[in-house]
Parts: C-alpha cells; sequence; structure tokens
C-alpha cells in the first residue's frame, strides 16, 4: 500500500507462502482496499481456478494476450491504442498469482509488453506487480525437459528477478483453523520436503520415507478403508454439504477409474439414478481406420480426458476437465454435483467451495 500510495523505488514484489498460508485472502483483501479507493487493479492467475478464486480474476494469458507457443522474444498481443492498453496505465497495482507455475519467458514477455505500452524501461514499465506462489509446488513443465531444464525455467532464474522484494507468509492459517493434530503434522511434513530437509534414504535414489499415519495398509482393505475415511456414509449425507473440500489423489489413470468406480459404487443404485456413458472414438484419417480398431481406440485414456465408460449417480461429485465457459466459473477443475442423467445431456451444479 506504500508502494501504491506513495512513490517508492521498490515496485515488484513476490508473496511467497506454502499453501493455506493465506495468499489469496490477501490479494483479495488487497485487490477490495485499492478498489475502495477508486483505483484500478487487475487481478490474474497462472491457472483457471487460481483466477476464479480472486476477485474480478482472470487467467494471465486470456488478460494479457500472451502468445502460444512462448519465445525467448516474444511480446504480447495488446496494442498501444487499445482499451486493454489504457486498463494497464491506470492500473495502481497488478496481482499475478501462481507464478512460479508459468515459464519465466511467460514473465518477461509480459514485462517487454508493459515497457512498450507504459514507454519506460524500468521492469514491468514502472507498474507496481504482486506476484504470488510457492516455488515448493509444481514448477513449469517443460516437454521432454531434463531436470535442469524444468529448474533453469523458473522465474528465480530471470533477470527480472533481482528487482523483485520477496515477502514472506510463514503461518499456515488453514490448519491453525482446523486445529488438527494430523493436519499439523503433515503440513510439517511437506514443508520439510520442499524446503530440502527431509531426511533422505542412502539408496542412490534420493527416497523419502513415508510416515505411517499416512499411508494406507497396503493389503486389499486399505483402499477401502481410505474411501471410507474421506467419503463417509455417502447413502445418507447430503452430497452439498458432505464433499466440499474433499478429494482423494492418485498419480496415474488406471488408479483413478479403479477409485472413481469403488466409490461410484456406494453410492444408491436404481435405475433413474445412474447411468453408463459411452465415448465415440473414430480414426480421422479414413486410411488408417483398418490400424486402429475401435476397440483399442476405446482401451485408451489420454490425460485429460475421460474413460470410454463414464460411470456416474445423481448426487456424486465430478470435476470439469476443460475450461467451457470461464465466466461463469466453468473451468478445468471447477467441482460440481450431479442433479441429473440425460441421453446426453449432464445436469450439474456448481459446488461453492472456496478453500
Amino acid at each position: 500500500m506504500d508502494a501504491i500510495q506513495t512513490e517508492t523505488k521498490q515496485k515488484i514484489f513476490f508473496v511467497d507462502g506454502p499453501g493455506g498460508s493465506g495468499k489469496t485472502f490477501l490479494y483479495n483483501t488487497l485487490l477490495a482496499r485499492v478498489r475502495s479507493e477508486h483505483r484500478v487493479a487487475l487481478a490474474v492467475a497462472s491457472s483457471g481456478i487460481a483466477a476464479e478464486l480472486l476477485s474480478g480474476g482472470r487467467t494471465a494469458h486470456s488478460t494479457f494476450k500472451i502468445p502460444i507457443p512462448i519465445l525467448v522474444t516474444s511480446t504480447c498481443n495488446i496494442s498501444k491504442q487499445s482499451i486493454l492498453a489504457e486498463s494497464i496505465r491506470t492500473a495502481s497495482i497488478i496481482i499475478w498469482d501462481e507464478a512460479p507455475m508459468v515459464h519465466k519467458h511467460v514473465i518477461e514477455c509480459v514485462h517487454r509488453t508493459f515497457c512498450d505500452i507504459m514507454e519506460c524501461n524500468d521492469p514491468f514499465g514502472g507498474k507496481i506487480v504482486m506476484l504470488g506462489g510457492d516455488f515448493r509446488q509444481i514448477l513449469p513443465v517443460i516437454r521432454h525437459g531434463r531436470q535442469a531444464d524444468i529448474v533453469e525455467s523458473n522465474l528465480k532464474r530471470s533477470f527480472l528477478w533481482q528487482n523483485i522484494q520477496t515477502l514472506p507468509l510463514t503461518i499456515n492459517m488453514r490448519v491453525r483453523t482446523n486445529n488438527s493434530f494430523s493436519d499439523e503434522a503433515f503440513e510439517k511434513f511437506l514443508l520439510r520436503i520442499g524446503n530440502g530437509t527431509q531426511q533422505i534414504l542412502d539408496d542412490g535414489q534420493s527416497t523419502i520415507e513415508l510416515p505411517r499415519y499416512i499411508c494406507i495398509e497396503p493389503n486389499n482393505n486399505g483402499l477401502q478403508k481410505l474411501i471410507d475415511s474421506v467419503y463417509s456414509n455417502l447413502k445418507t449425507v447430503d452430497p452439498d454439504n458432505s464433499y466440499l473440500g474433499r478429494a482423494i489423489l492418485t498419480t496415474k489413470n488406471e488408479n483413478v477409474d479403479k477409485i472413481n468406480t469403488l466409490v461410484m459404487d456406494q453410492f444408491p443404485a436404481t435405475p433413474s439414478n445412474t447411468k453408463i456413458y459411452l465415448s465415440a472414438d473414430a480414426v480421422a484419417d479414413e486410411d488408417q481406420q483398418g490400424h486402429y480398431p475401435t476397440e483399442f481406440l476405446n482401451s485408451l485414456t489420454p490425460s485429460g480426458t475421460p474413460p470410454h465408460k463414464l460411470y456416474l449417480k445423481k448426487k456424486a461429485p465430478i470435476i470439469l476437465l476443460r475450461n467451457l465457459n470461464p465466466t461463469e466459473g466453468l473451468l478445468n477443475g471447477t467441482r460440481l454435483c450431479v442433479l441429473n442423467l440425460g441421453t446426453r445431456i449432464i445436469e450439474a451444479k456448481i459446488q461453492n467451495y472456496r478453500g
């Protein structure tokens, strides 16, 4: 706020904090304060869900017209005479959440564009910019990249980093609010991994031993106990209140399909509330159809696509895999509750979870 209200030298900031430390709360508080003074504040994020959590937020690629693919010399497709350029000129602050997720060239591309719009060679054209995120989480994804390539692509390797002041958030407000010992212990365990202080087994593989309290039993009952712990009493509770903030994460698609089927089997089953949707798979090139039979295509489940047989029931939680309508909150990662199952249409309600 001092940088906004007075002419200070430091104008670029980075809010660094682990998940649950209150970064989004801080952003929205700043946005509300600045806008209450009739100033312009732009809020963007590197992902659709993060943008949805910001007041008036949009994705950075959509707002700043960032080109794809990104190159070391790229600039955004923003005309100096456009309304967007005028909004950038008049903005008192620009907040960018989840900045470590994007390649450093994306940040530098926006920097060059701002310099051109503002006709100033200072970082980001002299605008006050607050970046935020957590370097302990996922870094930019480099196709076929080595570990060194991924590290080299992150924001800290950019020439802009020397101009950024880091503002750390250290208290996990989510754990403090829940007041749970298991949550606190797990949060400290994750921080030790992220900070590189967790003990590593001397096996040449950088193996980390997981605490027993976060592991499921290595038998047939272990997975079922996990499901019962996360989704208890599926046949009796109200899904609008019971499933918010709950999820089971896994790294492989085959495990996703297996867990989804086990969870779905626990919902009440009647002919009117159960539906199986089949995908329509075909080869675009007619000359290649003989090489790829339909049965083979049906067996494939590429990342980011549902299985060939989509097994659903009413009141079940589902998640979107595409940005269907960002203005209405229908983004990749949005969670919904199934209301009705038609022949070709699924009616669902967005779960208003803002964790």
